[in-house]
């Protein structure tokens, strides 16, 4: 129990430290991904808190708790796999094509941040998810429910990314909107969810065999 929690609020404070450095560098290098990285990590790290304190409440036989963090990490959670749809924004920061190569080191500087962030949010998400699979006895349901979540996850990207969440068209352009590239893109990055945590799985597993 104690080493889950160390180990996420370690992660926050080191999430806590990029919010902080992008929101300077937003208005020193006068560009937008500083600050969108900044707001979408800190959405990422939501999942991670409702996770925490999920398996706070499941050890201190508290239902109520348990099952409004429950909920409110599932609805929070597709933001930290989201981050990596981020990596369409390279192209704002000069990198239009493979021909040239970029000499331009305020370019190159946000290319690395840009991956740090990215890879914290991706990193986030797999440990709120682990935290939420922990509470499952069995290893088939445990299975089972990470498909289920990867998979409402990778419509959630879908939503996300192209239709934004506008309360008014939302429903309309759910229906409207929906075609094979609405199923292949969702399917895509339910892959990408199952697949980041399950290899995340073996290396843990691995892990502890050998402190065994």
């Amino acid at each position: 129990m104690k080493l889950f929690l160390k180990r996420d609020a370690r992660l926050g404070l080191i999430c806590l430290l990029y919010i902080l450095i992008s929101i300077p560098l937003y208005f020193i290098l006068n560009h937008f991904i500083y600050g969108w990285l900044a707001w979408n990590l800190f959405l990422a790290c939501l999942p991670l808190l409702f996770s925490t304190l999920a398996r706070t409440a499941k050890e201190c036989t508290n239902t109520p708790m348990f099952i409004v963090t429950i909920l409110f990490w599932l609805i929070f959670y597709p933001n930290a796999p989201y981050m990596i749809t981020d990596f369409i924004h390279v192209s704002s920061l000069g990198f239009n094509s493979y021909f040239t190569v970029l000499k331009d080191i305020i370019a190159w500087f946000g290319l690395v941040y840009m991956t740090v962030g990215i890879v914290l949010g991706i990193l986030i998400g797999i440990l709120s998810l682990d935290n939420i699979v922990q509470l499952i006895n069995d290893t088939k349901r445990r299975n089972i429910a990470v498909i289920i979540v990867s998979i409402i996850s990778g419509y959630a990207l879908y939503i996300g990314r192209f239709l934004r969440f506008n309360p008014v068209p939302l429903i309309k352009a759910l229906i409207q909107d929906f075609s094979m590239f609405t199923i292949l893109f969702s399917l895509l990055f339910a892959a990408y969810i199952m697949s980041s945590y399950w290899i995340y799985s073996i290396l843990k597993k691995t892990n502890n065999k050998r402190i065994e």
